[in-house]
């Protein structure tokens, strides 16, 4: 079978075909954000992580663990925003092509559940969490900010 290969996996030609936003999304993944003077990119800090050597004593590794915890928080809730605004550019996308309000929007979780290695049903079920969090939690990383 062959595939529409993006950054974050292969999406079979059929249901990129189906899905031409999709399809277009999966080419947009490979595309990188340009980088911002002074701020690590998502690639240095997973290689930085990656070299974290695992404490000696086990009050460090407790102590890890509760950092490593923070930052699951932490990135999880980047992805919420992130994928909010890639909703909100899509329908933007959709909208200047033309496309009818009530179909706006199609394929969007599709795209998030593939970007997250996640089935279609949880890449929906995230995506709405994310909506509906984003307007109550404007800067869900607060707490885990330096001074907090």
């Amino acid at each position: 079978m062959e595939a529409v290969q993006g950054r974050a996996g292969a999406m079979p030609t059929a249901q990129a075909a189906r899905n031409p936003t999709a399809s277009a999304a999966a080419t947009h993944l490979v595309s990188v954000a340009p980088p911002v003077p002074g701020v690590l990119s998502v690639a240095d800090i997973r290689a930085s992580l990656a070299a974290v050597p695992v404490c000696a004593d086990g009050p460090g590794m407790i102590d890890q663990l509760r950092d490593l915890e923070d930052l699951k928080s932490l990135v999880a809730a980047k992805q919420a925003r992130i994928a909010v605004a890639f909703d909100a550019e899509q329908r933007r996308e959709q909208a200047a092509a033309g496309i009818p309000a009530k179909e706006r929007g199609a394929g969007v979780a599709a795209q998030v559940a593939l970007a997250r290695r996640e089935s279609p049903a949880r890449g929906g079920r995230l995506l709405g969490l994310a909506k509906a969090s984003a307007p109550r939690c404007p800067t869900p990383w607060q707490p885990w900010s330096p001074g907090s």
